[in-house]
C-alpha cells in the first residue's frame, strides 16, 4: 500500500510575511456600512459607530481611498456617494425593479487595476450582474457609467449567495462565486485590460440535498484557501484550496459535518476559522485547521456574517441584551481579540462596549457585515520578483515491493520539464527518490517535487471488541479522532468508546511517513455487514478518478476521509476523485431505500 502525505505549499522566500499579500487591513476597507443604518469607521485607533444610508439588506459593500475616507457604498441595487445621496444613475443600478437584498453576498466592489478612478460593482441576485463607477465623474463624487458596454447581467447560470474577490498574481483580481445547486465554483477574472466574462469553472465540494442556501464565503488572507458555510444543509462547513495563478478551487474537506452557519472568517495567519453554529444554539466557535480542534467560545447572534476588520480582529453580531446599563433592544458587535492564538486564549469578546446600535424600526444590526475589497496591487507596494516562484513538495510512502505508478502535475499551465527529460503532465517511477517537475504559469516557473520513500511502516488495521478500538501493528506515535476531531490523551495503541459514531486513528512510522484508518461504531459491530458486502464491488482500487460501486440495489455513494469526515455525497452508483488529494479515502455505500449502511471499503487516490 501506498500511502501519501498531502501537498504542503511552501514559498521559496520564507521571509515574507502574509501581510504582503492580506487585503483585510488595507485603507481601503477603513470604512464599513451595514445594513439598518448602521456602519464602522475605523480610521481612529477604536472603531467608532456611524450612520449610513442603507436599509433592510443582507448584503453591502464599500470601499475608502488610499487614506482611508469613504469614497462610495452599495447594497448592490443602489450606489451612495461618500456625503450618502444617490450617485447619479446610482438608483436601481441593475434595471430588475427588484434588489438583492436576500442575498448573502449579493454585493461586491472591486478596484480596477488598470484605472485608479474605475471601480467594477458586481452584484449578485441568482445572476451575476456588473456596472462601473468612475470617480472622476460628478466634480470626484462619482457617476455610474451607463455606456459601459458590459453593464448587466454578465452570468446567466443559477448562482448562489456567496461571492468574494481574491487578488491573483499578475496584477488581477479573481471574483469568485459559488453555484447554487451543483458543486462549482466561477472565477471571474478582473485584470488591466477589463473584465474576462468567460469564467473558470471548477467542480468541488459535496452535492447538496437542494441548494447551498444562504451563508457566507471566506478567502484566507494568503489568498489559498476558501471556506463557504449554509444555514441549512449538513457537512455545510468546507474548505478549499485556491490556485491564484489559474482561478482554479481544488481539494474541497468537510471540516464540521454537524455545523449550519451564516458567517464564517479567517484569522489573519488563515490558520484559524471562526463562525456561529445555528445548530448549536449560536455558539461562537473557533476551528484550528493545524491540530483540527473545535473550541466554543461563547454565544453570538446565531444568524450572524462574520469579518476579518482592518486591525486584525474578527468581528460578528451578538446576541440582543441588556449590557451594562445599555437598554436591552440594543444591537452589540462582539470580536475576537487575538484571532491568531488558539483557543480560549483568542480573547472572545462577546460585546464591545463602545459598539453598539439602538434598535428601532429602521435602525440597529440586522445580519450582515460588509463584503471585502480587494486590490490588484495596494498602493505604493513592490512584489519581490520571486514570490510567485512557488515550490509543492509531495511525499509519497510506498510500501515494499515496490509498484511502479505515475507521478502528476498541476495540468493547465504550459512548457513541463521533469529531472528525466520528459515533457508531459505526468512520468512514471519504479523506484523511490526525489523527482521534479517545473512549467511556466502567468505568475511565474513553478517547480513541483515529489519525494518518493519506501518504507516498512505495517498496514493499519483496526479491531473492535467492545468497548475497545485497538491496533494490531506497532507504530512510532499515535493519535485518536472521533469525528474528524482530536480525543485529548488518546496517544496510544488501543481507545476506550463510550458512544457510537466515526472514530480514526492516525500513526507515524519512519522516514517521516504515516497512515490513517478510520472505524464505525454503531448498530453494527464490524466495518461491514457480510451478507450485504458480499454482494457489493467497489472498483477500481487504488483509484484516479471515478470509483465504480456494482450493486444489487439503488445506493447512495458518501466518501470519508481518513479521519472519518464527510467529504462528499453522491446518488448513484459511480464517484469521482479527481478533484480531491492523493491518500487514503473510504466509500461507503449506503442503501437509497432505508438509508442503512451496507459496506465500507478503504480505496486509495493516486
Amino acid at each position: 500500500m501506498r500511502k501519501i502525505i498531502p501537498k504542503l505549499i511552501l514559498l521559496l522566500l520564507v521571509s515574507l510575511p502574509v501581510m504582503l499579500y492580506a487585503q483585510y487591513n488595507l485603507p481601503q476597507n477603513k470604512v464599513w456600512v451595514m445594513s439598518k443604518h448602521a456602519g464602522l469607521d475605523f480610521n481612529g485607533t477604536q472603531p467608532v459607530p456611524m450612520s449610513s444610508q442603507i436599509t433592510e439588506t443582507e448584503c453591502t459593500a464599500a470601499v475608502s481611498d488610499s487614506f482611508g475616507s469613504l469614497r462610495f457604498y452599495t447594497d448592490g441595487s443602489n450606489i451612495w456617494n461618500r456625503f450618502h445621496n444617490i450617485m447619479p444613475n446610482g438608483l436601481n443600478i441593475n434595471n430588475t425593479g427588484i434588489g438583492n437584498y436576500t442575498t448573502t453576498q449579493g454585493a461586491l466592489i472591486v478596484p480596477d487595476p488598470g484605472n485608479v478612478n474605475r471601480y467594477y460593482v458586481f452584484t449578485l441576485k441568482r445572476y451575476l450582474y456588473v456596472n462601473v463607477v468612475d470617480m472622476s465623474l460628478n466634480n470626484g463624487l462619482g457617476d455610474v457609467v451607463t455606456t459601459y458596454p458590459l453593464k448587466g447581467i454578465i452570468c446567466h447560470d443559477t448562482l448562489g449567495e456567496k461571492m468574494v474577490a481574491i487578488r491573483g498574481c499578475n496584477n488581477n483580481v479573481w471574483v469568485v462565486i459559488r453555484a447554487d445547486r451543483k458543486p462549482e465554483f466561477y472565477s471571474f477574472q478582473v485584470k488591466t485590460t477589463g473584465l474576462d466574462t468567460i469564467p473558470v469553472i471548477s467542480t468541488a465540494g459535496y452535492l447538496p440535498s437542494i441548494a447551498y442556501y444562504q451563508g457566507q464565503m471566506a478567502a484566507s488572507s494568503d489568498g489559498t484557501k476558501i471556506v463557504t458555510c449554509s444555514t441549512n444543509d449538513p457537512s455545510s462547513l468546507e474548505l478549499f484550496k485556491f490556485d491564484h495563478t489559474s482561478g482554479i478551487i481544488y481539494q474541497s474537506e468537510v471540516l464540521d459535518s454537524n455545523a449550519r452557519s451564516y458567517g464564517v472568517a479567517f484569522s489573519p495567519d488563515g490558520n484559524k476559522i471562526y463562525y456561529a453554529d445555528m445548530s448549536d444554539s449560536g455558539n461562537f466557535i473557533q476551528y484550528d485547521l493545524i491540530d483540527r480542534v473545535r473550541t466554543v467560545l461563547g454565544k453570538a447572534q446565531s444568524i450572524t456574517q462574520v469579518k476579518l476588520g482592518v486591525n486584525g480582529k474578527v468581528y460578528f453580531i451578538s446576541e440582543i441584551g441588556s449590557f451594562m446599563g445599555v437598554p436591552s433592544d440594543t444591537s452589540y458587535l462582539g470580536c475576537i481579540n487575538k484571532p491568531n492564538v488558539f483557543g480560549l486564549g483568542c480573547q472572545f469578546e462577546s460585546r464591545v462596549p463602545s459598539l453598539f446600535f439602538p434598535n428601532s424600526g429602521t435602525t440597529g444590526l440586522q445580519l450582515n457585515l460588509p463584503n471585502e475589497v480587494v486590490m490588484a496591487k495596494p498602493a505604493g507596494s513592490v512584489e519581490p520578483a520571486l514570490a510567485n516562484r512557488i515550490i509543492l513538495d509531495t511525499l509519497f510512502c510506498a510500501a515494499e515491493p515496490f509498484a511502479a505508478f505515475n507521478l502528476h502535475a498541476y495540468p493547465v499551465f504550459t512548457n513541463y520539464m521533469w529531472d528525466n527529460g520528459t515533457t508531459g503532465t505526468s512520468r512514471p517511477v519504479t523506484h523511490g527518490g526525489t523527482y521534479w517537475v517545473r512549467y511556466n504559469t502567468i505568475c511565474g516557473p513553478r517547480t513541483d517535487t515529489f519525494k518518493v520513500r519506501t518504507n516498512n511502516i505495517p498496514n493499519l488495521q483496526l479491531q473492535y471488541n467492545a468497548p475497545v478500538l485497538s491496533t494490531l501493528g506497532t507504530y512510532n506515535s499515535y493519535q485518536w479522532y472521533k469525528g474528524g476531531q482530536i480525543i485529548a490523551a488518546a496517544t496510544g495503541p488501543s481507545l476506550t468508546v463510550s458512544s457510537t459514531g466515526w472514530y480514526s486513528l492516525k500513526v507515524g512510522g519512519g522516514n517521516g511517513c504515516s497512515d490513517s484508518a478510520a472505524y464505525y461504531v454503531g448498530s453494527v459491530t464490524s466495518i461491514e455487514d457480510t451478507k450485504n458486502a458480499a454482494r457489493i464491488d467497489i472498483f477500481p482500487n487504488p483509484v484516479q478518478d471515478l470509483v465504480k460501486v456494482q450493486a444489487d440495489r439503488p445506493i447512495t455513494l458518501r466518501l470519508i476521509d481518513a479521519k472519518g469526515r464527510i467529504i462528499t455525497i453522491e446518488k448513484g452508483n459511480s464517484l469521482s476523485l479527481g478533484s480531491y488529494a492523493s491518500g487514503l479515502y473510504f466509500i461507503q455505500v449506503i442503501e437509497a431505500k432505508s438509508g442503512r449502511i451496507l459496506k465500507v471499503q478503504q480505496v486509495t487516490k493516486r
